[in-house]
């Protein structure tokens, strides 16, 4: 049963950069660090809480230790921050949980099989692509959505994505856009489904970088997550050429703010939510180029993301890339799948390695292509996110 309890609420006060505000995050982290809790949802080890710049902070350092990216979720909407209510956040993420654990009792099974044109794509994915594109995007070493230049590699991301798109004769439209909770844009692309338009399967990986550093403002993010982006890049540049069309809708996301609270995502994902938008399935890809736990092995985020999803994923594998698939809990806040999960829809993010395996090297100003990449390694993530796209883009596969 869910449980919820309400703490005295933190007063607002001014420190750092902001003055306090709402945030969702593990709630034995938030302990750990002595963060008061206004709400907890003690089942999903989740709780809301008021935090300031220094707080904020601890909360990334405190995360990355831990082995893990990302660590919390700003709930904070620009103009609509007075209206922000914990308890209510916080419900709809219990709701997320419940019904995800309501549904694995149903036990529904769904099974793909092989196709030869989804393996003839998956052999066309070119890791010196990826090469390319990391080097691009690295070369923007302050992508912080904070940072005093926060969009300008975005103008030259949408060129490259205009540029792969060139042959594609099917309806698409890419755009700029803009929110309330951060100053940095994201990007998207939809390409228009011929028979269920209004079904959507969505991939989506974050744009930003950001360094933990106080005093070295560097954030080159190859891995994190410069790769996870060139992964989308790939994976649709494929999809384009092959020029046909859809029968779902298919929509890609290079998501702005996810450093600092999956901002872009949460956007996004809230707007689809009250929008009654019909999202079928949401692939996130948040870092693939340091094979950490071995070569020839990745992870799969199990906490907050949809079994169903995960055991698809695990069918793309054994039909076209043949990997080994290790399930790990990441914590809430881990990345901008979280976001959707909250809103109720269905998620699976698979990971370059596991939590104790991850490159310790990402919020640094070393996080570079170095020797411990593996475009290889990384080419992998760009299979299993063009498996996924072509698999339920053409079909009527759905959960529950």
């Amino acid at each position: 049963m869910i449980q919820l309890f309400m703490a005295m609420a933190l007063a607002h006060f001014p420190t750092g950069n902001f003055t306090s505000k709402p945030v969702m995050a593990e709630a034995t982290l938030l302990k750990s660090l002595n963060i008061p809790m206004v709400a907890e949802d003690k089942a999903a080890n989740v709780g809301v809480a008021y935090v300031n710049a220094r707080q904020v902070h601890e909360i990334s350092v405190a995360s990355h230790a831990l082995g893990r990216c990302g660590g919390y979720e700003d709930l904070e909407l620009g103009d609509q921050k007075a209206m922000v209510n914990p308890l209510e956040e916080l419900q709809a993420l219990s709701r997320a949980v419940a019904q995800e654990e309501a549904n694995r009792y149903l036990k529904r099974n769904i099974k793909i099989d092989y196709n030869a044109e989804v393996a003839e794509a998956v052999k066309e994915v070119n890791a010196d692509n990826l090469r390319e594109t990391v080097v691009f995007l690295s070369s923007y070493p302050d992508r912080y959505n904070r940072g005093p230049s926060p969009n300008k590699h975005i103008e030259p991301m949408m060129e490259r994505i205009a540029a792969v798109m060139q042959n594609y004769s099917h309806p698409y439209e890419l755009r700029r856009i803009r929110h309330e909770s951060t100053k940095q844009d994201s990007i998207g692309i939809t390409l228009y489904g011929n028979q269920r338009p209004e079904e959507l399967v969505i991939l989506g990986g974050h744009l930003d970088s950001i360094t933990q550093s106080w005093t070295n403002k560097i954030a080159p993010g190859a891995d994190d997550n410069a790769s996870g982006s060139a992964n989308l890049l790939e994976a649709l540049r494929i999809f384009a050429a092959n020029n046909q069309q859809p029968q779902r809708s298919i929509e890609i996301f290079w998501y702005g703010g996810e450093e600092s609270g999956l901002l872009g995502s949460a956007e996004i994902a809230k707007n689809y939510r009250a929008d009654n938008m019909e999202v079928i399935s949401v692939m996130q890809i948040d870092m693939s180029l340091v094979p950490g736990a071995g070569k020839g092995v990745i992870g799969s985020i199990a906490d907050f993301t949809t079994a169903w999803l995960r055991d698809l994923m695990l069918q793309i594998n054994d039909h076209y890339v043949g990997l080994e698939v290790r399930e790990f809990n990441c914590g809430y806040g881990c990345s901008d799948h979280a976001s959707w999960f909250r809103q109720g829809f269905a998620t699976f993010a698979p990971f370059e390695a596991t939590m104790n395996t991850i490159n310790r090297r990402i919020h640094t100003s070393d996080d570079v292509i170095d020797d411990r990449s593996d475009f290889l390694h990384s080419a992998n993530f760009s299979k299993i996110a063009l498996a996924y796209l072509m698999h339920m883009g053409n079909s009527d596969i759905r959960g529950f």
